[in-house]
């Protein structure tokens, strides 16, 4: 990711956020042309001196270079490796998730190929939304600016099903606090989603194969733009070292592979992965200079599956990247050239960085309505079936499903049947203990009845007089013209 070149998509938008955080202006202007691989920019390939091993010693005139990570934040550096033991763990569900689609249409949607990616944006930013995003441990809401991918996964998911931690490709949907200009943070949160083709036998994913065709046109518009490479005088300032494709000239991208008109819907990034996915979330940083520690990043916990055919097309588009140098005047394109910053096994991933006691959590796409346990706050959460996920109007953000089948389901299982035990136990006690006091609240009521009808007995013997029958246990007490009698048991002396 990176801040200002990858995530706005307009000057008026890199001022007003550089504004925001108090960073001189003319700054994203450099930070621009280091980003296109400019002189004093950055690369993926150790040969040059500014590879990812480097990238904490660069200059970059008016920004913060935070790449070898800072000591007095609780963010850290990114990308980071996501272990099996973390994998395999549930420490939440998806109850605190809401991903609501924007509004945006296709014709809306500016498709940019850079040096080292390919990147969707709004034409203008302020025409429509692509959407927004809440996540938990945090009362902001992010828009959505932009998407963009990656040749090869950054992170790294060691799930014991894949041959191999790093994949295909990795996309990362930026989002900004979109608070008001008083409470508004500087803080980004991204959504990470993992790419493969399951060893070549997956389908043609539908939905992303639009974006593909978006990205091909681009692509095919900046070919048909550039003069023919014999004809060529100017020397290109960065030259391309990836070896993982044979590209076509410059002026000769590949023929499109369907003119077939966008769809009418409207499309929604956070479709792409599918239904019933998880997510790994922790704190982090750009994974481009100046590696910003400003990240909320939010993991996808399974791979998009995307075709083979999908795929080769994606690493044609990013690896053959063709770089326009204008005339002086910029009326025309005097030269074109390959300018991709991959290194020479087509990579523009950053090598995964040490987590440094930060805690990753999982959260696991399970029914919300179940008791589960928050490892962070140390508490017991009982999620409403009406939590965040899925709010009226946005139906197709698809977050939650009505079971949960992965590695730990027999914990979340045991968990709550001891909460359920512990419960009975303590209805039980609480009934017993209701029982002995109702028992002993009673008896003292009946013994002091008794000896109150003794007292009675005495009273009215000594007072009214009494006639007795000798034969009968029973001594009746006639009590005047009021016709009233009391039977009372016989006193023995």
């Amino acid at each position: 990711s990176n801040m200002l070149s990858f995530v706005l998509s307009s000057h008026e938008e890199m001022e007003q956020l550089f504004r925001r955080r108090n960073l001189p202006v003319f700054a994203f202007l450099v930070l621009l042309i280091s980003c296109e691989g400019q002189p004093g920019g950055f690369s993926y390939d150790e040969s040059g001196g500014v590879g990812p091993s480097n990238w904490a010693k660069l200059q970059l005139d008016g920004q913060d270079n935070q790449c070898g990570g800072l000591s007095d934040t609780s963010f850290g550096q990114s990308p980071i490796k996501i272990g099996t033991d973390l994998v395999g763990r549930c420490d939440s569900d998806m109850a605190n998730f809401a991903l609501e689609p924007g509004d945006c249409r296709w014709e809306d949607l500016d498709f940019v190929i850079t040096s080292n990616g390919v990147r969707v944006q709004r034409k203008n930013t302020k025409s429509c939304s692509l959407g927004q995003m809440e996540i938990p441990r945090s009362t902001s809401k992010f828009k959505a600016l932009q998407f963009h991918i990656h040749s090869f996964t950054e992170h790294k998911i060691m799930d014991s099903s894949r041959s191999d931690a790093q994949l295909s490709a990795e996309m990362h949907i930026v989002h900004e606090d979109q608070g008001s200009e008083s409470n508004r943070t500087s803080e980004l949160a991204v959504l990470g989603i993992t790419m493969n083709s399951q060893g070549g036998q997956a389908r043609d994913h539908p939905d992303f194969e639009w974006y593909l065709r978006g990205f091909e046109r681009a692509a095919t518009e900046i070919s048909a733009s550039c003069p023919d490479p014999g004809s060529q005088e100017t020397i290109p300032n960065v030259v391309s070292v990836q070896k993982a494709v044979q590209c076509p000239a410059t002026n000769e991208y590949p023929t499109l592979s369907s003119k077939e008109p966008f769809p009418d819907d409207a499309p929604n990034m956070y479709e792409l992965p599918g239904d019933d996915f998880g997510i790994f979330t922790y704190k982090g940083s750009l994974t481009t200079p100046p590696c910003s520690e400003v990240v909320h990043w939010n993991v996808v916990d399974r791979t998009m599956e995307v075709s083979q055919n999908q795929l080769d097309r994606l690493q044609l588009l990013i690896l053959c990247y063709v770089q326009q140098n204008l005339s002086r005047d910029g009326a025309s394109v005097e030269s074109c050239h390959h300018g991709s910053l991959a290194d020479s096994n087509g990579s523009t991933a950053r090598p995964v960085q040490p987590l440094n006691g930060r805690r990753v959590f999982h959260h696991c796409p399970m029914d919300p309505s179940t008791s589960v346990i928050d490892m962070q706050s140390n508490y017991v959460e009982l999620q409403s079936k009406t939590g965040k996920a899925n709010k009226p109007g946005t139906a197709k953000s698809k977050l939650i499903s009505s079971s949960f089948n992965g590695p730990s389901s027999n914990t979340f299982k045991m968990a709550k049947d001891l909460l359920l035990l512990v419960a009975t136990f303590g209805t039980l006690a609480i009934a017993a203990l209701f029982l002995v006091v109702s028992f002993c609240c009673t008896s003292d009521l009946q013994r002091s009845e008794i000896q109150q009808e003794k007292k009675d007995s005495l009273a009215l013997h000594t007072l009214l007089g009494c006639s007795k029958n000798e034969n009968d246990d029973v001594a009746t007490i006639e009590l005047g013209h009021q016709g009233l009698s009391a039977r009372h048991r016989r006193a023995k002396v």
